[in-house]
């Protein structure tokens, strides 16, 4: 396997426009160093190897503010936000995949 792979997800237009939507979102060029790592990595070395034609990427979400209390210095965001910056996420991704099919 190769040193490393990207996602494939549209990271730099999902970045945009949650930004747009008011929505906190930066673009990261890593999954973490541990199991979500491993996930993204297994997941497009599949995609890879067997030359399927999908997307894939790891999206990390901050604990809502409940969440963020019982830690120490962790981001949070409220639930409502949450729950749209996911949808919006879903929606470009719909949206790449029907470009990528034209």
């Amino acid at each position: 396997a190769p040193v490393a792979y990207f996602s494939t997800l549209p990271t730099r237009r999902i970045v945009e426009v949650l930004r747009k939507r008011g929505i906190p979102s930066a673009l990261s060029y890593s999954a973490g160093t541990f199991l979500c790592n491993c996930a993204l990595f297994v997941s497009l070395h599949t995609i890879h190897t067997y030359g399927l034609n999908t997307l894939a990427g790891f999206v990390h979400v901050p604990y809502t503010p409940k969440q963020a209390a019982e830690k120490q210095l962790v981001a949070s965001m409220c639930m409502h936000l949450l729950l749209e910056g996911i949808n919006v996420t879903i929606r470009e991704c719909i949206k790449a995949l029907s470009e990528k099919k034209s």
